[in-house]
């Protein structure tokens, strides 16, 4: 299924099954981005809210998706990374500094080579970890990759 990124930047849109998504937004956004079904059947439609406000990011992941995040990544990891290499613009040019594609392409890379490598992910840090999309230490050190620079494509 098809998905509009919740951001507060440029249009992009996912594809994927919905727990592939999901966690593929959650990394992307560290929380601060959501996802939306674009024309969705209604015994499908799915949505998971910007999470960077909840208390427990983690377990309300849990709540709307019904797997662990750590699970997902884990054990779908093909499908979380096919996700984020859908990750595409919505308009001919970006409007704002935050590259979500190019940062979509990144993720994918770095989970791909921690998979190439067998190292373990560690456990993502259990509280909110971002203001509006700026990578903390924290996610940094989950993920692998460093912060985008502005205008980074």
């Amino acid at each position: 299924m098809r998905y509009e990124i919740i951001n507060p930047s440029d249009p992009y849109t996912i594809e994927g099954d919905f727990s592939a998504v999901a966690a593929a937004v959650l990394l992307l956004g560290e929380g601060a981005y959501g996802a939306e079904p674009i024309d969705p059947s209604p015994e499908l439609w799915r949505k998971l809210p910007v999470l960077f406000v909840a208390r427990k990011p983690l377990e309300v992941f849990k709540q709307i998706v019904g797997r662990d995040f750590e699970e997902i990544v884990e054990q779908d990891r093909d499908a979380v990374i096919a996700a984020l290499r859908t990750v595409t613009l919505g308009r001919k040019e970006r409007s704002s500094m935050n590259d979500i594609g190019g940062r979509a392409g990144r993720l994918a890379d770095a989970l791909e080579k921690k998979r190439a490598a067998k190292v373990p992910d560690p456990v993502p840090p259990p509280g909110p970890v971002v203001v509006m999309g700026a990578v903390t230490e924290a996610m940094e050190d989950f993920l692998g990759v460093a912060p985008p620079e502005p205008g980074d494509s």
